[in-house]
């Protein structure tokens, strides 16, 4: 049946005149507060009886609404349905919700046309809808949303569509991509809750900005045609024979693997993902807490709310970030007595909201969702955090210590003498509760470590972990279930509240303030948002600390570039390769550290070898396998086990910068891939001496070696960058600390050449590339920065 399909978003503010149902304790909205409130709804109708009726559905979001503690962040979206009618007076919206922060609620309103000779009348009478609240019947409240461009958030078209009803825009492009998945997985048919897994993925489709769907739809039309003029068929209707064949194409051409590779990663998350397929393979499952006690320092975060526009905001020091640098800073500096303010663009995410569904966590935790790439000779995935604790809160939680001699290079070749780490190294591994994997929770790579290196003259041991009570659960990169990792947000940032800090979170820093060579302060905002949810702070100290990618882009937004010619340069990243393993006896368990051990003696601080022990969900994603080979490999996952190696790379990158973001760019070089080698025939030589039946090198074409032999054959070829599937999670140096603005952007005490009162202490200040983990000599420089400052304010 024709009819016409509409998708619309609209954003602003709800204000409360009444309380339809109190809570207990402290976290309940207020009377007469302005909160953050958008509908996101796909609207059909195929009557064209005037005026003409839409039906639709979609999510209502109340941001920012306070919730008790037990309650998930998700609890602020709420299914909704209604109807939408257009006529030429103005379009009419009527709609109710269940759940979420008020219940069982009604909202209703119209955008009125004006046809009056005023341009901003007319404009404002197409994009303002008033609302209005209803609660059991009784109007509690009141609000206003906009329309706000750009116009791809309005796609409009004529679509013909079975029944008569709402429709869901990414019914149809949820399909596709299960149909590509049924085309690369042999056993697509046994796998347990494919309802579920397809739901997951028109979740997360739905909450992705419309250019991501168009992206994929294209992608998939591509692969669409390709394989009817191959085949003669449709991708849905692949026999067999014929997806064998695709998939081994796949695993054999990695551009083509390159180009669908985030319609794959959706699809096998999802497939691989559901709680019904981990409890098949013994992964344990994790129980979110029912109860948690609201602790007086909770109320010093502060969600968007209209109210906190009204006025500025004096501060003494103005922290942008909350990861490594940002929060260890905030707590030097609160604890000393002065009145800091951490603004952090991601939320607060609390135990109840870490479920370690890893799709949806990347889409919470994670910067774009954990599609985040290095573009250059061979695109490497590089995931940064987006919510308090930063990447901390996704990392392994490992502690290392750089090497002396690369602070004593930094020294003596980048005249920085005053870049004195050492004594904060001990403070850091305290706050932090540095302490080695306990052997119960090593998991069954130490078996094969302790048959691999026998003999080989090198040794292994447990890594330091920053972690309090850990279980093993396996969730570190998805947000530590029982909050033992002690990323930032259960450590510096929770300590820092506790002496008063403040933290305002979802809030984006658009701007500095500068005044004749110093900053004043800044303007932040709510995302996607109008004015009224605008922050301004009056700062006498600014510390970036927004990342390798984000401080840079601040700086440039905010016009400092010009006399910083370093200014996103210098990236260095520490890629990855990770390498797999089968074996013919059982060398996975239920729970286990995934970093948790490293090997030492090998690579002369050139590699480290340091496993990250992948769990069963993520196996699918990280090889480059499909058809019946991915299938071998996850029917006896009891068996498959990884490791990997860290590479100690040279400056080799770079940022480009443009209204959105930064895009890093980063060639892989000679001697970069010569390392790839040499570390890749390390791990495949420690393989084997543990009795591997095959290796699993993630090199596009050589996706399963079975000797020695085919191994020392791939090490020495030189193939091109684009066919090792690499990763890296350390970007640094983008914003290095040196001598002079002709070779760095800072100085010393981390302050920026040539603005006053302005430093920067994350990662983008590191000199140089490390050779280990960074987050312990991010936090020891920012809490020397924050003594630096200290003194001056003094």
């Amino acid at each position: 049946m024709a009819g016409v399909a509409i998708q619309e978003r609209m954003a602003g503010w709800i204000l409360l005149d009444e309380i339809p149902s109190p809570a207990d304790g402290p976290r309940q909205p207020e009377v007469g507060v302005r909160y953050p409130f958008e509908f996101v709804i796909s609207a059909f109708c195929n009557s064209f009886i005037y005026p003409f009726p839409f039906r639709f559905n979609g999510t209502a979001r109340f941001l920012g609404f306070p919730l008790s503690a037990e309650r998930p962040l998700a609890d602020e979206e709420v299914p909704i349905r209604g109807t939408m009618t257009i006529s030429h007076q103005g379009v009419a919206y009527d709609y109710q919700g269940e759940g979420g922060p008020l219940g069982s609620f009604s909202m209703s309103g119209a955008k009125r046309y004006k046809y009056v000779f005023s341009w901003s009348r007319i404009r404002a009478s197409l994009v303002t809808l008033p609302l209005e609240i209803t609660w059991q019947g009784r109007k509690i409240g009141r609000g206003e949303l906009r329309y706000l461009p750009p116009l791809y958030h309005f796609p409009f078209g004529v679509r013909l569509r079975r029944g008569n009803g709402s429709f869901d825009s990414t019914e149809h492009l949820s399909g596709r991509l299960m149909a590509l998945g049924r085309a690369l997985l042999s056993n697509y048919d046994e796998l347990p809750d494919r309802p579920q897994a397809r739901r997951q993925v028109q979740d997360l489709l739905g909450q992705s900005p419309i250019w991501i769907r168009l992206l994929l739809s294209m992608t998939l039309s591509i692969t669409e045609f390709v394989i009817a003029l191959r085949f003669f068929t449709r991708l849905s209707n692949l026999g067999e024979q014929s997806r064998e064949k695709f998939s081994r194409f796949l695993m054999r051409s990695r551009l083509p693997h390159l180009a669908l590779m985030p319609a794959i990663n959706l699809v096998f998350g999802s497939l691989f993902g559901t709680r019904a397929y981990r409890q098949l393979k013994g992964q344990h499952i994790p129980v979110p807490p029912t109860q948690i006690e609201d602790e007086p320092w909770v109320q010093l975060h502060q969600c968007p709310t209209g109210n906190l526009s009204e006025d500025e905001i004096d501060v003494d020091v103005a922290i942008v970030g909350s990861g490594a640098g940002g929060a260890a800073c905030a707590y030097q500096l609160a604890r000393k007595g002065h009145a800091v303010l951490v603004i952090e663009e991601g939320a607060y995410f609390k135990r109840p909201d870490l479920n370690g569904e890893r799709l949806t966590m990347a889409s919470r935790l994670y910067s774009r969702a954990g599609n985040t790439f290095v573009l250059g000779n061979g695109p490497i995935w590089l995931p940064t955090g987006k919510c308090v604790g930063g990447t901390t809160t996704i990392n392994s939680g490992t502690v290392m210590r750089p090497a002396k001699s690369v602070l004593k290079t930094w020294q003596e070749t980048e005249g920085l003498h005053e870049l004195k780490l050492e004594s904060y190294f001990p403070e850091v591994e305290e706050m932090l509760n540095a302490t080695p994997t306990p052997q119960k929770y090593q998991g069954g790579i130490r078996q094969v470590l302790e048959r691999g290196v026998a003999g080989l003259g090198i040794t292994y041991g447990p890594l330091m972990r920053a972690e309090k009570g850990c279980d093993g659960q396996s969730y570190c990169t998805s947000g530590c279930p029982t909050a033992a990792k002690q990323s930032t947000d259960v450590s510096y940032m929770k300590e820092a509240l506790k002496e008063n800090a403040f933290l305002f979170s979802r809030y984006r820093v658009h701007r500095l303030l500068v005044e004749r060579g110093e900053v004043k302060g800044l303007v932040a905002h709510l995302p996607n948002y109008g004015p009224e949810f605008t922050l301004r702070v009056r700062a006498r100290k600014v510390v970036l600390a927004c990342g390798a990618f984000g401080t840079p882009h601040l700086l440039w937004k905010s016009g400092l570039h010009k006399g910083l010619p370093q200014l996103g340069r210098n990236l260095t990243i520490h890629p990855a390769l990770t390498v797999g393993a089968m074996f013919d006896y059982r060398v996975r368990e239920s729970q286990f550290v995934p970093q948790s051990m490293a090997v030492h003696g090998h690579g002369d601080g050139r590699f480290v070898l340091e496993g990250y022990t992948l769990p069963v969900d993520v196996i699918p994603l990280a090889f480059g396998c499909f058809g019946n080979e991915l299938n071998e490999i996850m029917n006896r996952v009891d068996y498959f086990t990884n490791f990997s190696a860290m590479l100690t790379d040279q400056v080799n990158g770079h940022l480009r910068f443009n209204g959105s973001g930064a895009t890093p760019i980063y060639w892989i070089n000679d001697k970069t891939k010569g390392l790839i080698r040499e570390s890749l025939g390390a791990l495949g030589e420690i393989f084997f001496r543990a009795g591997a039946l095959a290796v699993y090198p993630s090199v596009s074409g050589f996706n399963k070696v079975t000797s020695r032999e085919e191994l020392r054959s791939l090490i020495g070829r030189n193939l091109p960058a684009y066919r090792y599937a690499l990763s890296a999670h350390h970007p640094l140096g983008t914003c290095r600390m040196g001598s002079g603005p002709k070779n760095s952007v800072i100085d010393s005490s981390g302050e920026v050449w040539g603005t006053k009162n302005l430093h920067v202490a994350d990662g983008s200040a590191i000199p140089g590339p490390l050779g280990v983990n960074p987050q312990v000599t991010i936090m020891a420089n920012a809490l020397r920065v924050a003594d630096i400052i200290h003194e001056r304010l003094s």
